[in-house]
């Protein structure tokens, strides 16, 4: 799953289900392994590596867990109807 978040091989736009399925047999004790397959593993968890939009993590660094730690603080605040909690979606 985290190698169809990473960066695809040199040379190529995006991964494949092919190319996932190659590196996947590259790294594993499998012979070989059918688009199909990883296909069903990529619906399971709802992946996507072919939308440009799609929810990963590059690397998780100092900056990332400052930041993460500031909205989950945010989230942790009761509610207070004098200071709404507005979310925007950014484009």
């Amino acid at each position: 799953m985290a190698m169809s978040c990473a960066k695809p091989p040199a040379g190529c736009k995006r991964w494949t289900l092919t190319l996932l399925a190659d590196a996947m047999v590259k790294l594993t004790d499998h012979d070989r392994l059918s688009g199909e397959t990883v296909r069903r593993r990529l619906a399971e968890n709802d992946l996507k590596p072919w939308r440009r939009d799609m929810w990963c993590i590059p690397r998780v660094d100092g900056e990332y867990v400052a930041r993460m730690e500031d909205v989950l603080d945010l989230y942790a605040e009761a509610p207070d109807p004098e200071r709404p909690l507005v979310c925007s979606h950014g484009d």
